[in-house]
């Protein structure tokens, strides 16, 4: 093989860290944008993989710190006035939800999450007592609730009490807009927390905090957007889930069984029938489970790009890179290296093994497609981190067919 000069080969490299940095910093800024570019795709492949992937053991670790309160059987109707005159509309149980929160409030949780909103115009009778509840409970616990935000007036939709004002926050998810399926997840929303990030900043004190168009765990790069590992098919099969109306019997077995395991826990009141379901690549979510995984997500760092992954990366990239602009095969420029390293043990038997014919067959086969699958496969399966080679592959397309011109 023709040595290239030094010159040549330095060109090369540089070419192919600047081309490898930009495509990285294309995907972050893709990645953590309004834009959907690229999601469908990424939901079929994550699908795919769940489909081979054992996740019994998942499950148990996602759920183990929180216990959830079915409120989908203790509905009423509200009056609520609208364009088209007062409409009923079915709200949680208002009375059955103070009645709960009185007889919980002593029981030593960690943090009280309600996916239920109070908001404007859904009064009861029982509102007055309900809010000076919650505002109780808040001066000792770590108690939150859900908002949403009002697109149309760009501006949060009002509560029955400003006094919750300070305990609400955003509980939206980003959609594909054609098929309204969720597809990621902001921990910044509308330029405030998330309950996810809320959950996250109560239990580790700290945050993502935006710095132009980066965002940051304290000193450490991260991402506000992400697609979220769902290890189940369902996620209406959380293992601790107890229906409100059963704790609030005389002498309640359930209640018994409850005040055992809340202590240090999440308590999550929240539907887990069919009022607050959201579509995802593996079927339908109820909402408080995704916000949960959410949290999960942040929890494990999920959302930080260590140094580990961000070399990683670099690494692979820029070697691809270099092999389209010296038009050459991986196992050509791995033969190559070997060559060059021949002196280091690891190497020579490389060498040797990529000599072998049956292993030159198969590696004829790998592509940088194909390698970039197997990465993101890896990576997914490992550290569940959801990577999807859809963005590295069209740009590594448009470079070899650049090079193959210009010649």
């Amino acid at each position: 093989m023709k040595a290239q000069p030094p010159r040549t080969l330095r060109k090369y490299i540089i070419i192919s860290v600047i081309v490898a940095i930009g495509l990285m910093m294309a995907d972050y800024l893709i990645n953590n944008s309004n834009s959907q570019l690229f999601w469908n795709e990424k939901q079929k492949i994550f699908y795919k993989f769940q489909q081979i992937r054992n996740t019994k053991e998942k499950d148990k670790e996602v759920f183990d710190d929180a216990v959830f309160i079915d409120v989908s059987k203790a509905i009423t109707l509200s009056e609520k006035q609208s364009l088209n005159g007062i409409q009923s509309e079915v709200i949680t149980d208002r009375k059955v939800l103070l009645d709960f929160l009185r007889k919980i409030e002593n029981h030593g949780f960690d943090f009280l999450f309600i996916d239920i909103r109070f908001e404007e115009g859904d009064t009861t009778k029982f509102d007055a007592d309900l809010v000076e509840q919650l505002l109780k409970m808040s001066k000792k616990s770590n108690v939150a609730i859900a908002r949403s935000y009002d697109l149309e007036n760009g501006r949060p939709v009002p509560q029955i009490d400003d006094r919750l004002d300070d305990m609400a926050f955003y509980v939206n998810y980003r959609k594909v807009n054609y098929d309204q399926r969720f597809c990621k997840y902001d921990f910044i929303q509308q330029g405030n927390n998330s309950i996810a990030l809320e959950m996250y900043h109560r239990s580790e004190r700290k945050t993502i905090v935006k710095k132009g168009c980066f965002y940051f765990d304290g000193c450490q790069l991260s991402n506000n957007s992400t697609a979220l590992a769902f290890h189940q098919k369902s996620g209406l099969n959380v293992p601790a889930r107890y229906p409100i109306k059963k704790l609030l019997e005389e002498n309640s077995v359930y209640f018994k069984d409850l005040t055992e395991q809340i202590r240090g826990k999440h308590i999550i009141i929240c539907d887990l029938g069919n009022r607050d379901m959201v579509g995802t690549y593996m079927g339908e979510q109820p909402g408080a489970v995704v916000n949960w995984i959410a949290y999960k997500t942040l929890m494990k760092g999920g959302h930080k790009i260590g140094l580990g992954l961000f070399l990683f990366f670099l690494i692979g990239y820029t070697f691809i890179t270099y092999c389209i602009l010296r038009k050459k095969t991986f196992t050509t420029l791995i033969l190559c290296i070997c060559d060059r390293l021949q002196s280091i043990i690891v190497f020579s038997r490389i060498r040797s093994i990529i000599n072998i014919p049956i292993v030159q067959f198969l590696c004829s086969f790998i592509g940088y497609s194909l390698f970039l699958w197997l990465i993101s496969f890896m990576l997914y399966w490992g550290w569940d981190y959801l990577f999807s080679p859809v963005l590295p592959p069209l740009v590594f397309a448009l470079l070899s067919n650049g090079v193959y011109f210009k010649k």
